[in-house]
């Protein structure tokens, strides 16, 4: 067993994939993929639509139901964070705990949530990482009926209806049925559906 620590040369990825059919234009599906380095085996973490159909599961959540980088039927995957060293330390901590931990185990609804991207920013606020998927990452921002929650320097206010994330200097999005429409701060640019991050490595 690889014991993780702060130096270990261990790194976690944030990959996502379009989904297929026409929602593909503006939504994607999320997943981690864990590698504790050495000669340990890379693992891929993700809430699939479907329960126990492969590879290690607890009802929705699955470990190793596809290969790390596939995508899930409508073209190649991409990453859209890597993490090392202390972050990647936490991620994994978090993600291997995810089994007992993880609130929606048992419920998946691919709108307004909870689904894959539900778990993917669950797993986020749980290691205490500021980094965000993007706006193509459709349930990420569920709470619920009604629901809030502090972010860093920030609020995020969400229904299935409307909503609205607020982090100061950094960026403002207001929900239309989950649906961002925004704006970042550093660098200037406007957030829509659809709209995919560019590659960010190292962090």
């Amino acid at each position: 067993m690889t014991v993780i620590t702060e130096t270990t040369a261990a790194s976690v990825e944030l990959r996502a994939a379009k989904i297929p059919g026409a929602v593909g234009i503006i939504a994607d599906h999320y997943w981690f993929v864990i590698d504790k380095g050495g000669d340990s085996h890379r693992q891929r973490w993700e809430v699939w639509q479907h329960k126990n159909v492969g590879g290690q599961s607890w009802y929705y959540l699955h470990k190793n139901l596809k290969e790390c980088e596939s995508g899930v039927g409508n073209g190649p995957s991409r990453v859209e964070y890597r993490w090392r060293g202390a972050k990647a330390a936490n991620l994994i901590r978090v993600i291997e705990a995810s089994p007992e931990q993880y609130p929606h185990l048992g419920l998946y609804r691919y709108w307004p949530g909870p689904n894959s991207n539900t778990y993917v920013q669950w797993i986020l606020d749980q290691a205490k990482i500021t980094e965000i998927p993007g706006p193509s990452a459709i349930g990420k921002d569920y709470l619920g009926i009604m629901g809030s929650k502090l972010t860093r320097q920030g609020i995020l206010i969400s229904t299935p209806v409307i909503g609205v994330d607020f982090v100061w200097g950094n960026y403002v999005t207001f929900q239309l049925a989950t649906l961002p429409f925004g704006w970042t701060f550093k660098p200037f640019r406007l957030v829509y559906p659809g709209l995919r991050w560019q590659q960010n490595e190292n962090r």
